[in-house]
């Protein structure tokens, strides 16, 4: 298993759409905006965005705008260097728990 930041291309989660090499560049590059999801990646470590978050987010700091690539600040990185904080599981060769 794998973790931290990278990309995932589309084809990863549904057929016939692209790889990470049919990405195109201009879709990698633009304005960045970081939501912060610390506080409840802290109590649930399989915290996804909400629908909810991105319109609180909006709320405070206006429209999200278009092409913009939105990031996550999870604070996971804390955990970083601790296997089982940081994975969920240090059990070698077991996948079934990871976060």
């Amino acid at each position: 298993e794998h973790g931290g930041t990278h990309l995932d291309a589309p084809i990863h989660f549904s057929a016939g759409t692209w790889t990470t090499d049919d990405i195109p560049l201009e879709r990698l590059n633009g304005n960045g905006i970081v939501m912060d999801v610390s506080a409840q990646a802290s109590i649930d470590p399989d915290y996804r965005l909400t629908l909810q978050d991105v319109l609180e987010f909006e709320k405070e700091y206006g429209d999200i705008p278009e092409s913009s690539i939105v990031m996550l600040r999870t604070g996971w990185g804390k955990k970083y260097g601790d296997k089982l904080a940081y994975l969920g599981d240090d059990t070698p060769g077991e996948a079934s728990n990871l976060h």
